[in-house]
């Protein structure tokens, strides 16, 4: 059963510069030109590993080294103005027996293309659409803490999107105690969520600070990280996954 600390951080308010502005209702014929699709992604940063946890390479009570990664390099193509990539949450990875630690082999995350936008038309079809259906969440809740050394602490957050409308895929890991901004990570339309549990697999357990069993799971088809304490399973709907890996925006009309 996944059970979260009683602890709620709102996220810094952003600057006037990057506050989200109310987005504008788009028509019909132009949400039928804007994707969503699952895609598999290659270029990561490492958030935080097992190195200096502990004063081990392990850190975990199963003998393995573990790592935390962002995904990065999120423009895309050609025409960068009209396809993006969405950070939903962050991945994990282990290594057996002292391995080198490499970035996720099967991490997928959410690429928006606006297919009306060309190399001489351009428009804001894009940006309206993720302040609409992908928005940032309203602020994060703390799942997991574990002590580490040298600033090498692991904090787990999951995210609280702003209203029912919208759900959180994944959760972000940051090596302090200060929540990462909103802008981190998007939610996505609970739409477009699939009704069924999505698979999950424990990597990796360690023990926090207080000597209870911290563990990460990777979930769904995403291959997303999740965090829980206790040794047991992830509790039903502590996990969820998208219902398909390519869905066009007009689908979310009535």
């Amino acid at each position: 059963e996944i059970r979260e600390l009683s602890e709620d951080y709102a996220s810094p308010p952003p600057s006037s510069k990057t506050a989200h502005s109310v987005p504008r209702p788009l028509l019909s014929n132009i949400l039928s030109k804007i994707r969503m699709r699952v895609v598999k992604h290659s270029s990561y940063k490492v958030v935080w590993s097992t190195k200096n946890t502990g004063g081990d390479t392990t850190g975990g009570v199963d003998g393995r080294s573990a790592a935390v990664w962002a995904p990065r390099d999120l423009k895309v193509g050609v025409l960068r103005q009209n396809k993006i990539r969405l950070c939903i949450g962050h991945y994990a990875s282990v290594a057996e027996n002292g391995n080198s630690l490499e970035a996720p082999a099967l991490g997928c995350l959410l690429e928006i293309t606006d297919k009306t936008a060309t190399r001489i038309n351009t428009n804001n079809h894009l940006v309206s659409a993720l302040q609409a259906y992908f928005p940032p969440p309203e602020r994060f809740q703390l799942v997991w803490r574990q002590q580490g050394v040298d600033k090498n602490a692991l904090h787990v957050w999951k995210p609280v999107p702003s209203s029912t409308r919208f759900v959180a895929l994944g959760m972000i890991a940051t090596k302090t105690s200060v929540p990462p901004p909103v802008s981190a990570v998007h939610c996505i339309p609970s739409q477009f969520v699939s009704l069924n549990e999505p698979s999950s697999q424990k990597i990796w357990q360690s023990k926090t600070e207080d000597g209870r069993i911290g563990c990460l799971w990777v979930v769904g088809s995403l291959h997303l990280m999740l965090a829980s304490v206790g040794s047991g399973s992830l509790s039903f709907g502590s996990g969820v996954d998208v219902l398909k890996t390519e869905i066009f925006m007009d689908s979310l009309q009535d």
